[in-house]
């Protein structure tokens, strides 16, 4: 007996829009739906219509080394088994992922009782469709015996197949039940829904209220404090990251592997599930949340100014258009030979990225000839952005806005005390609080006052990265969305009263914010953020770092690497190999202690 499994994949889905993207027990549902239930020497056959969802279909299922056959849809049950070559000795299963947790005896046991019935084509449900090749029939009928004789045997397994998930909520439910267990690839269908209907019924029980429900964009280390922030706060958390590797989908409440940028289909699900608010932390794509935003009825961050500030080339006219200083600029095109009309050194980058890549630092003419062309390699845009490079301090801003009003709770020096080594690439190391330069304070923050009121955000926040240049502020950049790398997620709630994740949940969710959130008493301690370097190579090994993550004075060690991971030199702030975060009662101390976790914690790098 040959069996054909044949999936019809129907992406008009309202109840689950996306479903064969969720997380469930580690896997995309598509993939683990067919992990558990196809043999080695079966075909398995997906039938689609979306030549889009084709292709992410395909990766998700390249990714898990899953081979199956994809073709156009076809609309009769009778010309896909003309497809698929349907023979006498085939048993072909018609199935759909209603009930997404078959496993593979659960499959046989259905099969095995069904052929007795002597009939060429079954149908249980319009998920569940069996057709038998004659041979197969006739073989089952010499086999009398081997019949399923225990009638309630039968009648639950009917009954199991009738089983289905009725909610968002359910599946996050069901979800943790396959989180429970050490192989959810081989958890048996009966025991998976005897578990879950124990907590359908304790739930039920308790009448549970609804959570509500925050997408955030992005399931990568930036954004796993505030996963575990909201879900504290007992909302549902949904995160879209394609990466299969994301660690985000360990913890979040429900996880899709979908990209973050997909906003059309991100705005889609969100209407239809009912979602209340979306958060985009790290990534530099408001234009994104701003979209999803829209659908949703949510007026914080406006389309106009998540569009302004992703093109430095308008973020900087929009600047001078205001009165907001700036240092002088120059938007240069790959033809454009011509000697340029700043003084040197100047700094050339992408009018469209983030995490300082393709940024360069030019000393001279012949550098800017050299280093344009590597700036154009990181970018589709025809343009880039040439600007003077500023001696000075520079600091790193964050600004939370709530009805018109701003309040800054992030206020650091920025560190470039590696730039030496990593020119001409410009890579920030973290940097320090306090601030060396507070007496600049509230100067900025009139000027990010302009910025929000001019852009029209009534509500949201404002990353800002400003160089103090003789005495005089210059804004390099600013971005309408809350920082990565630790910035809003650490260095503001360790420096101070104001928990900058908490007040941005509920103001994506518009959940009430007390005043007394709105508080920023600054803490007497100061802190140091670091990043540790990589060159290219094979990373060997770690030394040191058990030793010092029992410092109590380490708030933050992470490394983003794992032995034999093959490491690109550092060369932005996307690649580099891990960071730390410490804290001390003096700059003396703070000093001291970075030095000691550089000097402990070792990298072999072949």
């Amino acid at each position: 007996m040959n069996i054909k499994i044949v999936l019809n994949l129907n992406f008009k889905d309202t109840k689950f829009p996306l479903k064969y993207f969720y997380n469930l027990g580690g896997f995309p549902l598509l993939s683990l739906f067919i992990k558990r239930i196809k043999n080695n020497n079966d075909k398995f056959y997906i039938f689609f219509s979306d030549k889009k969802i084709h292709k992410e279909i395909s990766e998700i299922l390249n990714a898990q080394e899953l081979r199956s056959v994809l073709n156009k849809k076809i609309k009769t049950k009778k010309n896909i088994l003309k497809k698929i070559n349907f023979s006498s000795n085939d048993v072909v299963i018609f199935l759909s992922l209603q009930n997404p947790i078959i496993d593979r005896s659960f499959l046989n046991k259905v099969c095995m009782a069904l052929s007795f019935e002597n009939r060429n084509y079954i149908q249980i449900n319009r998920n569940f469709e069996l057709f038998f090749g004659k041979k197969v029939l006739k073989k089952a009928l010499k086999n009398k015996s081997k019949k399923i004789k225990n009638l309630k045997l039968l009648q639950r397994i009917f009954s199991n197949l009738k089983f289905s998930i009725n909610s968002i909520e359910e599946f996050i439910y069901l979800n943790k039940v396959l989180k429970k267990a050490k192989k959810p690839l081989e958890l048996k269908t009966d025991n998976i829904i005897n578990e879950f209907k124990k907590i359908r019924n304790i739930n039920n029980r308790l009448k549970v209220n609804l959570k509500k429900r925050l997408i955030i964009l992005g399931g990568s280390h930036d954004q796993i404090g505030t996963i575990k922030t909201a879900n504290s706060m007992n909302i549902n958390t949904i995160v879209f990251d394609k990466n299969f590797y994301s660690p985000g989908k360990k913890i979040a409440e429900l996880f899709i592997f979908k990209s973050a940028k997909d906003s059309k289909s991100i705005s889609n699900f969100a209407k239809k599930i009912g979602a209340n608010g979306v958060l985009l932390q790290g990534p530099d794509f408001p234009q994104v949340s701003s979209a999803i935003e829209q659908t949703m009825g949510i007026k914080n961050i406006p389309l106009t100014a998540a569009k302004i500030c992703t093109n430095k080339y308008m973020m900087k006219k929009f600047f001078k258009k205001h009165s907001i200083p700036v240092p002088k600029f120059k938007l240069l095109n790959k033809s454009n030979k011509k000697k340029i009309n700043l003084k040197f050194p100047v700094v050339v980058k992408p009018l469209d990225k983030s995490a300082s890549r393709g940024v360069f630092i030019c000393k001279n003419q012949k550098e800017l000839n050299r280093f344009k062309n590597k700036t154009f390699s990181e970018t589709q845009k025809q343009n880039i952005l040439v600007e003077q490079f500023l001696t000075g301090p520079q600091i790193s801003t964050e600004t939370f806005i709530k009805n018109w009003k701003i309040y800054t709770p992030g206020f650091v020096d920025r560190n470039y005390e590696m730039i030496k080594y990593t020119s001409p690439n410009i890579i920030e190391n973290g940097g320090n609080y306090p601030s060396k330069n507070l007496q600049y304070y509230y100067q900025i923050n009139k000027f990010i006052k302009i910025i929000s009121r001019s852009l029209k955000i009534k509500n949201g926040t404002i990353k800002g990265d400003i160089v103090i240049h003789n005495n005089n502020i210059y804004f390099i950049e600013v971005a309408v969305r809350l920082s990565g790398g630790d910035f809003s997620e650490t260095i503001i709630p360790l420096s101070s009263s104001f928990d900058l994740i908490k007040n941005s949940i509920n103001l994506a969710i518009q959940n009430k914010i007390k005043k007394k959130d709105l508080l920023i008493n600054y803490k007497k301690i100061h802190i140091a953020h670091r990043y540790f370097f990589s060159k290219k190579g094979q990373l060997v090994n770690i030394y040191g770092l058990n030793e010092i993550r029992k410092k109590p004075w380490v708030k933050k060690i992470k490394i983003f690497k794992n032995k034999g991971d093959f490491l690109p030199k550092t060369t932005n702030h996307s690649n580099r190999l891990g960071v730390f975060i410490i804290t001390a009662r003096s700059q003396k101390l703070i000093d001291q202690r970075v030095q000691e976790v550089y000097k402990k914690v070792k990298f072999k790098i072949i």
